[in-house]
């Protein structure tokens, strides 16, 4: 029978947190505690197998202040990339993080698997992909992540990253998960509120849907596209109006705006990304020698085009009005 000293004892787990998350705050750690206090533990930690906590961390260290029973169940996986990006996931769904902390477990993300498509990245984490795309693009400029060729995506193949604002195939097609087709609804929406004087110029018409709508209403149409050799960044010819859905990837709708009032005469109005109307370097788009007419909310997300990997965006039409000379008006529509 075995002594006291030579008895083995069951190795006890040592708790502690996968990843280095941003704390909660002092509020809502005291209420997290009270209603512990009140009702016990709730809610199961997660853990892995070697008792790592992948999500409930402060769950259990108010468990251990108050004696409490912590019940907790094993994550069966083994693979470290998905243990740590499910604790991303788990703790952005879970908790109230301000915009900055969200981009900040989105960068850690990236950090670690830079080689993931943002589609693949935004799946993981419960985000949006146009989240991801902004959080790689400052990671990518500031050095932290090297700018790659290609991605892996949720179908397990690579493909390249556009270099231009637009992939374009051997065959000269657009590639459909870059191809954002304008719902008829939404340059509709623009036109029940705005009128254009002369011609008015779609420089990224795609596959016409815009252009139709437009026409329909009884205005005549430039329609060029980057597809057919019209990139409009390289434009110099004026034209009376500038009416367009911008790519928004890799900057390119700031481009878009900048470019058009350097040879628009009369009116702009461009479908943007709701984060555009931030950020201290478009400022002066705002702000500039271009009065700010309007700027239409989307309340409801439109989708953009009908492959499966698309899904509902948020954003507004901004309206720039060179003879405009009052506030900017800001509605919310559908």
């Amino acid at each position: 029978m075995p002594t006291a000293k030579s008895r083995t004892r069951p190795r006890r787990r040592k708790y502690k947190p996968v990843l280095d998350l941003p704390p909660l705050s002092q509020e809502e750690y005291l209420a997290l505690r009270d209603n512990i206090a009140l009702n016990g533990v709730l809610v199961p930690i997660l853990v892995d197998s070697d008792g790592r906590i992948i999500d409930g961390n402060c769950r259990k260290q108010i468990a251990n202040e108050l004696g409490y029973d912590c019940p907790e169940k094993i994550h069966p996986g083994e693979d470290e990339e998905e243990i740590r990006a499910l604790a991303r996931a788990l703790n952005l769904a879970r908790r109230q993080l301000n915009q900055q902390q969200k981009r900040e477990i989105v960068a850690d993300q990236l950090g670690e698997s830079p080689g993931k498509s943002n589609r693949w990245i935004a799946k993981q984490l419960g985000v949006h992909h146009a989240t991801v795309a902004s959080v790689r693009k400052q990671l990518e400029s500031t050095g932290q992540i090297i700018q790659l060729e290609a991605t892996e995506g949720l179908d397990g193949k690579r493909r390249s990253i556009a270099k231009n604002y637009w992939q374009v195939r051997k065959d000269g097609t657009g590639d459909s998960l870059l191809h954002h087709p304008t719902p008829p609804h939404v340059t509709e929406v623009l036109l029940s509120r705005e009128t254009f004087d002369g011609l008015i110029l779609e420089p990224a018409s795609g596959n016409g849907s815009m252009t139709e709508v437009l026409r329909q209403h009884g205005y005549k149409i430039r329609a060029t596209d980057i597809k057919t050799g019209h990139d409009f960044l390289a434009r110099r010819a004026p034209v009376p109006n500038v009416v367009t859905n911008p790519p928004y990837s890799q900057g390119v709708a700031e481009q878009f705006v900048r470019k058009a009032m350097e040879i628009t005469e009369k009116k702009i109005a461009m479908l943007l990304p709701f984060y555009f109307l931030e950020g201290v370097q478009r400022h002066e788009l705002f702000t500039g020698d271009w009065p700010v007419k309007a700027v239409y909310i989307f309340s409801r997300r439109p989708t953009f085009g009908e492959h499966e990997d698309h899904s509902p965006f948020g954003c507004a039409w901004v309206v720039w009005d060179r003879s405009w000379k009052r506030k900017a008006v800001v509605e919310w529509v559908m």
